[in-house]
């Protein structure tokens, strides 16, 4: 049996252990409980390289070009696929998931898609179109819904997700320190209009994010990249 090892990249909720296992490989990926930590999974995914007879997918999230040629000699692979799927649909299965720290799921997703390089000689296999850059008419929106979403991440209290400052909830509607409810994904990059995509700003760093896809980082100096 000649020598296959698959490495698997794209953001969360791109379906890479599911394509993982339609390989017929043993598959690697960090999220197993098994795995005490990146440092053990690393080593494991390293022996392969020097395993003659290795049948493996492996599993990274490899958002550049550069950090998936860094896997490709890690791991030895002798392929490499990229599911290129897009961050609306990659949402809607990360929030389907129910997972408890989905903010940190869908802030990651952002944070491939802006950092994502692509190279000619990977395959790339969307399993949706890749997001468009144009923007998208808007659909009417509920205001009671928005004021209802609004309450509830009000009433967490919670610290600027973009720059990780505190929110004075208290402050007036057009204070640049006041509170807005922040698409984690835009609207115009297909972000549902759900609360688990929704997180506490100020009104100052959502106008300076925008429709931007980033992920949210503090930033002491105030200004966001």
């Amino acid at each position: 049996m000649s020598r296959r090892v698959v490495l698997i990249c794209g953001p969360p909720g791109a379906g890479k252990t599911t394509y993982a296992h339609t390989l017929g490989l043993k598959v690697y990926d960090v999220d197993d409980p098994h795995w005490t930590g990146e440092a053990e999974y690393r080593a494991a995914i390293a022996a392969l390289a020097n395993t003659p007879t290795a049948q493996a997918a492996v599993i990274r999230s490899g958002a550049t070009a550069t950090a998936r040629h860094k896997a490709v000699q890690l791991c030895g692979a002798t392929e490499t696929i990229v599911l290129a799927v897009d961050p609306s649909t990659c949402a809607d299965r990360v929030i389907t998931r129910d997972r408890h720290h989905h903010h940190r799921e869908l802030a990651a997703i952002t944070a491939w898609w802006s950092k994502y390089s692509s190279d000619q000689s990977e395959a790339t296999q969307p399993a949706q179109p890749a997001p468009r850059r144009t923007k998208t008419p808007r659909t009417h929106r509920s205001t009671s819904l928005r004021d209802r979403h609004r309450a509830a991440i009000k009433r967490t209290g919670a610290a600027c997700h973009l720059c990780g400052e505190p929110i004075d909830y208290k402050l007036d509607h057009k204070n640049p320190r006041s509170f807005v409810a922040d698409h984690v994904i835009p609207l115009d990059h297909h972000g549902p209009d759900t609360l688990a995509n929704k997180a506490a700003a100020h009104r100052a760093c959502n106008a300076a994010k925008g429709a931007r896809l980033i992920a949210p980082i503090v930033r002491r100096s105030g200004t966001l990249d």
